[in-house]
């Protein structure tokens, strides 16, 4: 899996959505994360939980700009979404 990196945003810059996916997955969660620590910085949360590994960058960034506890779980495992193989 390729890494995901996260630039800071500009001050101000408001994350636009367009509903769709990038080039790749990855751009997207890459995307995605800039848009949790911009939640984490405005939000008044008491914890904050996460579902899988696409969801796991951006809750890592809205827990450190929130200081606030993060939860994460595994829905399933590569053995359950493969079976034998």
């Amino acid at each position: 899996m390729p890494a995901i990196t996260v630039e800071r945003p500009q001050k101000n810059r408001i994350l636009e959505t367009s509903h769709h996916y990038g080039n790749t997955i990855y751009d997207e969660v890459s995307r995605y994360s800039l848009m949790g620590r911009m939640l984490g910085s405005k939000g008044d949360f008491e914890i904050i939980h996460a579902h899988d590994w696409m969801t796991f960058p951006a809750a890592i960034e809205a827990k450190v700009e929130s200081q606030c506890p993060l939860v994460v779980h595994i829905h399933s495992t590569e053995f359950d979404r493969s079976g034998e193989d």
